[in-house]
């Protein structure tokens, strides 16, 4: 995790290690551990990574100001860090190798590559910026993102305390000063800024955290007369105040709370005053005495750095194993394998590297190269054999009316052979027959089978131009609206539109959803100002295009997510659906208002798993991967089908054409109809033209109902 995480004394110097630091490791690390392993108590215990990053700083810089050189400096966190880093990742992926499937641990090949070379937060800011891979399944190795956040930060440090220094200590510890200050006020008002308007990637930029390590690195640069002026009593009020708020982040903040931002001063705060309350002094707080002292804390403390590596995965691996989060025995099972792997792992792994004289000079710099090459070499195995594995074939048929896992002729079909092969597929699932070999798309690609968009793709903040699509020397116009539950409709809607002669419009927002209320920015209680000039100008084209149907299709906000009234977020589960509705009724009447005639088609069911996930997992067959669908998602997408009755709105459920009986296959025939839990495939979206059309049909889509 970091210098502050893996620091110990050295043989014969224990009695010279900071008590009340290593009290704060174990807190910080028992916050993250309870946290991850579903505490609700302590929802918010994810902060004790910034109760880390101070410490981190704070020590790092002790360390720098005593003339430490750059070479030196860079082997001792090489012998600190390395080999037990590269030890979990070298675990995880053998586990994952025993317990996933191909596709997961071909993800997890790539996530174990960028964590070795220290960029895993670049990663996973990448892969939550994407709408598309924003919902993935957490990797086994996400954890690395903060000991990547720490290495970045040090690539820089040492040099500048070094330049710093250059004139002698006191001067230096000057300019420490105001290099600290000025690297606080300019990461976090930057982390306030992207917390708001890019809240994917700001919660694990380096730029958004540097002010958290920046803090400690204040603490150590200050001059010791500052230290020497504070009284007992002050130093008593520091470190009691700053455990409570610690602790009030952790039980107050919930995975809701909009993270680092304003937020992250709380326990930065609190981390910064527990630390300024021992330094310069021989004297201890009473909350060392009472407290950090406790054996099992300095020993939780001195752990501390193998449980936090070794935390994540064990209890990550499982649940992606069984597709769901540990609980009961199982759970307490995965604490205790914590508690052991983390003693061997510090016995066995981080002590003899630090202790070993073989490391402890400038030779120590050769394991950056020496862990890393290992690992990238069980890598290129692992990505082979999973190549390998992916690409056979097998021999399990696609799912038909005559191979549904029951005797042909025990089962009525319907005449439709598209219906008929949706209710075999159905009872495939149900008798657990096994997934058939050759999926469309395969597994590999199904992440990407996303429908284009061309060059007018409105997820970026710029939309100012129209791409005509169907046919576009028509006379006639029609208007796809929505967000990415209508951008996945594209492929049908476009070949409609060249076959009956309309030049249509794809004015689809990911994200955005098509109901006229004020969402949020994901993950934030921030409104989403895009997603409202968005609602506008699509309001404004409508008008200008004139459309003969404008064809509505989008998703809701979910109740975790929330909207915006009144300047007010709100997230109750009544209350987003009565905005959702009032929105839609909005949307409705201004559509009337322009003249624009509207047809609703109802959003998809979401299912329960991705199908990524499932159908990559071993052991697994059609029965795991199919699901009824989500009983929230129903009712939001029931409240757009009140308000278009309400409206006058002819209404299309493709419910009939994606579940039967109340099931929701992820494999129709050899199929695979769902992108993720709420997207249908770009593959299956064009299998249902025919089914679409006629729908349209009948609502008067190419007939003198609907011209002008």
């Amino acid at each position: 995790m970091s210098e502050a995480l893996a620091r110990r004394a050295e043989p014969g110097a224990r009695e010279g290690l900071r008590v009340d630091i290593q009290g704060m490791r174990a807190l910080a690390v028992g916050l993250v551990i309870a946290a991850h392993a579903g505490a609700s108590r302590f929802a918010g215990g994810y902060v004790g990574v910034d109760v880390f990053f101070v410490i981190s700083g704070f020590l790092i810089t002790q360390v720098l100001i005593k003339r430490t050189g750059v070479v030196d400096f860079y082997a001792r966190r090489a012998r600190r860090i390395l080999p037990a880093a590269a030890f979990t990742l070298f675990g995880t992926l053998v586990a994952a190798r025993a317990m996933l499937g191909a596709l997961e641990i071909r993800t997890l090949n790539m996530d174990v590559v960028w964590a070795s070379l220290f960029g895993a937060n670049i990663r996973y800011a990448y892969l939550g910026a994407d709408y598309f891979h924003a919902d993935d399944a957490p990797s086994a190795v996400q954890h690395f993102w903060s000991l990547a956040v720490e290495e970045q930060f040090y690539l820089a440090w040492p040099l500048i305390v070094g330049l710093a220094l250059v004139g002698g200590i006191v001067r230096g510890r000057r300019r420490l000063v105001l290099v600290s200050v000025t690297v606080i006020a300019v990461s976090l008002a930057w982390s306030v800024h992207a917390t708001t308007t890019s809240p994917e990637t700001a919660y694990f930029s380096t730029f958004t955290r540097a002010w958290e390590l920046a803090v400690g690195a204040l603490l150590a640069s200050m001059p010791t007369s500052v230290w020497a002026r504070l009284s007992h009593v002050v130093r008593e009020l520091f470190a009691w105040l700053g455990l409570a708020m610690i602790a009030a982040a952790a039980m107050v903040y919930t995975p809701a709370t909009s993270f680092p931002g304003y937020a992250a001063l709380l326990p930065v705060a609190g981390a910064a005053l527990i630390v300024a309350s021992g330094t310069g002094t021989q004297a201890t707080t009473t909350l060392t005495r009472l407290i950090w002292r406790w054996r099992p804390l300095q020993r939780a403390g001195d752990w501390s750095y193998s449980l936090y590596l070794i935390h994540w995965p064990v209890l990550v691996l499982p649940a992606l194993a069984a597709g769901e989060d540990l609980r009961g025995w199982h759970l307490l099972l995965a604490l205790l394998l914590i508690v052991a792997f983390s003693g061997l792992s510090f016995r066995f792994v981080e002590r003899p590297f630090r202790e070993a004289s073989l490391w402890r000079t400038r030779r120590a710099v050769l394991l950056y190269p020496a862990s890393v090459l290992p690992l990238l070499l069980l890598v290129t195995w692992s990505a082979h054999s999973v190549n390998q594995a992916l690409s056979e074939s097998g021999d399990v048929p696609a799912i038909s009316t005559t191979n549904f896992g029951a005797e042909p002729g025990s089962v009525e079909f319907p005449a439709d052979p598209r219906l008929a092969l949706l209710k075999a597929s159905v009872l495939a699932a149900r008798n657990h027959v096994a997934i058939p070999s050759d999926l469309t798309p395969d597994l590999v690609s199904l992440e990407n089978d996303v429908a284009g968009v061309g060059e007018c793709d409105y997820s970026e903040e710029v939309f100012n131009k129209l791409c005509p699509h169907g046919d576009p020397a028509a006379d006639r116009t029609l208007v796809l609206y929505g967000d990415s539950h209508a951008r996945m409709w594209i492929p049908a809607v476009d070949e409609i539109a060249r076959d009956l002669g309309y030049r249509a419009y794809f004015l689809v927002k990911p994200h955005c959803t098509g109901s006229l209320v004020q969402p949020v920015i994901g993950g934030t209680r921030m409104p989403y100002v895009e997603c409202q000039r968005f609602h506008e100008w699509f309001l404004d084209q409508v008008e200008e295009l004139d459309p003969e149907l404008t064809l509505v299709t989008t998703s809701s906000p979910q109740g975790s997510a929330g909207v915006i009234i009144d300047g007010r977020w709100i997230n109750s589960h009544d209350g987003v659906l009565a905005e959702v509705e009032a929105g839609f009724d909005r949307l409705f009447a201004a559509l009337a208002d322009r003249e624009a005639p509207a047809v609703l088609l109802r959003d998809v069911p979401r299912i329960k798993e991705r199908p990524s996930e499932c159908l990559a997992r071993k052991g697994t067959d059609l029965g795991a991967c199919s699901s009824a669908p989500q009983a929230f998602a129903e009712q939001l997408a029931d409240v757009s089908v009140n308000s278009a009755t309400r409206s006058g709105v002819p209404i299309i459920d493709p419910r009939p054409w994606i579940c039967f009986d109340g099931t929701c296959p992820m494999v129709v025939g050899s199929m695979v109809a769902y992108r993720d839990v709420d997207h249908l495939t770009v593959t299956y979206v064009a299998e249902l033209v025919g089914e679409l059309q006629r729908a349209l049909s009948e609502r008067g889509l190419g007939s003198p109902r609907l011209a002008r």
